[in-house]
């Protein structure tokens, strides 16, 4: 990634953060999500990107 891209998603990160924080602070199970993100995004990518592949004819 490029140092651009990054700091993009420094920024988004941040102002997720700061959105999410007072969610966080009034609801416990909030920090369970944010945990769980990632690894679903992920998982997300990867079906997608698998996906495409196949439809593109690359097994």
């Amino acid at each position: 990634m490029s140092p651009c891209q990054l700091s993009k998603v420094g920024q988004i990160n941040y102002l997720l953060h700061v959105r999410l924080l007072p969610y966080r602070v009034t609801h416990g199970e909030a920090a369970n999500h944010l945990l769980r993100a990632p690894l679903f995004f992920f998982i997300m990518t990867e079906a997608l990107l698998s996906g495409s592949y196949r439809v593109l004819g690359y097994t």
